[in-house]
């Protein structure tokens, strides 16, 4: 009696040790942690009222029938309780992500219509003595002493046909689970029944306990808790190991594209489930593999000892799979995903390199729209050149050394010279020029065009300030959303306006239909505070059709600068020139004021002459210039 005290006790100071651990006032309202918290608290209550049994039949002839009775009696009860909690939470985990629930219902009706039976039979052992009596003094276990255990058996019995009917959509941590709970319980129960001396049964729920607590409630610095995968911190840890082996490594990058709207069609919870869905998809693929989650709507699987013939056909598996419906919740959804991968022989790199390289493959594959993209050596070069251009542009930032280039803008009124656009210029170490077509995405990508904005208005403003002589009224600058959005733009363009005397009407403001559609309403706003101050906004690239003509009708644009694209077919297409001759008379009866830009051949020129419209821009009447060509270019006009 004294060892199986002794046992409880132990256990008993377990049970509190994991309720204690398990304290987590963030998820305290989780279904999952609540019953949990149940199971260790009916536990560590169970243990209490065994120790008590133990001393209570071991004086039996000093504590009086009735308090004895009703002290084992309700250890009995409270035991069964604790049982059936135990089950019904590990139903719970089995058909978390299980659609419909009907099978977890039943379960949890089974394991309760039992948890009842054996409360309405400790009523009925007070009379008939069927668990146990106590009879001169002496404690008697009946002929139905174990039914509990037959009870718990019986349970176990039933989660595993469960488990066996589902195991292809569970997770690791369920399957160790059934691998590892149904041997403890047989055990322990196996041997309460063969030493019926030596009390288990605390010792038994804790263990299971700590069993759930480890594979389910403790959140696990490496996993996931949502789709128990390994999560981006464990890949870290993983990669380091990897790297000292120098095997050969497949890594697959997925990005889930637009993933918001499962969630805004379906619900959270089952853009939940099938995230949980996807994760025991590519957890089951290979046994070679690794899956991470490792970001929102991404998943990373890293393979080890994979050939590069099965490294590419595992890629282009994974992402036919995702051509075809998810089946979650009773629902079916096709995804659009992204996915990158990317093949290395003796890997060995650093981390940091890596991921870069695993993100722009991924960069690439989201450009191309739901593609699968492999990191080859067309693909590594422009990682690289990629690489160079954003070096050379920190460098550029850093010293100030972008070149600001002026094209001077035709008047079609004054046949002179009086306006222009500033375009930026980037030279390499080397001294060639890299097109902005190329740089200015990779600076907007990488968070780097806000600091080219201010340098380029810096530079304009200072050469407006410098040069008033000149018969240049205005110089237009591009901004982007990211700069049309900075609530220090106005600020500190009035006082870079300041710093060179120069007047608002003079600086004019670039913005694309492709900003306006961003957010029409903000871009608005803005425009209306810049305009207040005297600053006036050109639309540009007119008619490449991110936005329609409403919108840019409601907007206060000063100038509209047809892109070049729809004057390209006018000498050929009568029906073009008609339409354009349209769009020009329209903008104009609406108030603005038409410049149109990329014209090249004398041929086309004639032929917008022709149209009423106000400013002409392209390479025909003047290329762009740096700062000392552009003097002489206006000077030779005055």
């Amino acid at each position: 009696m004294v060892s199986s005290v002794k046992i409880e006790v132990i256990a008993l100071l377990i049970n509190i040790l994991l309720i204690i651990f398990h304290y987590d006032k963030q998820n305290k309202d989780h279904v999952r942690y609540r019953l949990f918290s149940l199971c260790l608290y009916t536990s560590a209550i169970s243990i209490c009222f065994d120790i008590i049994t133990c001393f209570t039949i071991e004086y039996i002839d000093k504590v009086p029938y009735f308090f004895n009775m009703l002290v084992n009696s309700f250890y009995f009860a409270i035991m069964d309780i604790t049982f059936s909690l135990t089950a019904i939470y590990c139903f719970y985990v089995l058909f978390e992500h299980v659609s419909p629930k009907k099978c977890l219902h039943y379960a949890v009706q089974v394991v309760s219509v039992l948890c009842l039976t054996l409360v309405i039979l400790l009523f009925v052992n007070v009379q008939t003595g069927i668990f146990f009596s106590i009879e001169n003094g002496q404690y008697i276990r009946g002929d139905y002493n174990k039914i509990g255990h037959v009870f718990l058996l019986f349970e176990l019995v039933l989660l595993c046909i469960c488990y066996l009917r589902y195991r292809k959509v569970e997770s690791q941590s369920v399957h160790r689970l059934m691998k590892l709970i149904p041997f403890i319980v047989i055990l322990l129960v196996g041997v309460q029944i063969l030493i019926p001396d030596i009390l288990l049964n605390g010792t038994l729920s804790t263990v299971v306990c700590f069993v759930l607590f480890i594979s389910f409630q403790n959140n696990r610095l490496g996993q996931d808790d949502l789709t128990e995968v390994y999560n981006r911190h464990q890949f870290f840890r993983d990669i380091e190991k990897i790297n000292r082996k120098k095997r050969n490594i497949h890594f697959i990058l997925i990005h889930l594209e637009e993933f918001e709207t499962v969630n805004k069609k379906f619900g959270i919870q089952k853009g939940d489930d099938l995230l949980y869905t996807i994760a025991r998809y590519l957890e089951n693929f290979d046994s070679h593999y690794f899956v991470y989650r490792f970001g929102n709507t991404q998943f990373l699987l890293l393979g080890e000892d994979i050939t590069k013939h099965q490294a590419m056909n595992n890629a282009q598996m994974i992402y036919q799979r995702f051509m075809d419906p998810w089946t979650f919740s009773q629902v079916e959804y096709i995804l659009n995903i992204s996915l990158g991968h990317m093949y290395q022989e003796n890997f060995e790199e650093e981390n940091i390199m890596l991921i870069d390289k695993l993100e722009y493959t991924l960069s690439c594959a989201r450009e191309a729209k739901n593609s699968l993209l492999f990191y080859d050596q067309h693909l590594k070069d422009k990682y690289e050149r990629n690489n160079e251009i954003i070096a050379c542009i920190k460098k550029a930032i850093e010293q100030e050394s972008f070149e600001v280039y002026y094209q001077p803008v035709y008047d079609c009124h004054s046949h002179n010279y009086h306006t222009a656009e500033s375009l930026l210029r980037l030279f390499d170490e080397h001294g060639e020029m890299i097109s902005p077509t190329e740089f200015i995405p990779v600076a907007e990508k990488n968070g780097l065009l806000d600091n080219i904005t201010w340098i380029v208005i810096k530079k304009v403003c200072q050469f407006l300030g410098e040069n008033k002589d000149l018969s240049i009224k205005s110089i237009s600058i591009n901004v982007s959303m990211q700069q049309l959005t900075d609530k220090t733009l106005l600020q500190r363009i009035r006082s870079s306006l300041y710093q060179y005397d120069i007047a608002p009407e003079q600086l004019k403001l670039e913005i694309t239909d492709r900003v306006i559609a961003k957010n029409i309403r903000q871009v608005s706003w803005v425009m209306n505070q810049f305009i207040q101050e005297g600053i006036q906004f050109y639309l540009d690239d007119f008619g490449i059709g991110y936005s329609n003509l409403a919108s840019v009708l409601s907007l206060p644009f000063e100038t509209v600068k047809l892109d070049k694209t729809l004057i390209d077919d006018i000498v050929q297409n009568h029906h073009a020139y008609e339409a354009i001759k349209y769009i020009v008379n329209m903008l104009h009866y609406s108030g603005f004021q038409i410049v149109v830009e990329g014209l090249e051949t004398k041929e086309i020129v004639d032929k917008i002459i022709e149209l009423p419209v106000d400013k002409i821009q392209g390479f025909y009447f003047a290329k762009p210039m740096n700062e000392k060509d552009t003097k002489q270019f206006y000077q030779s006009y005055e």
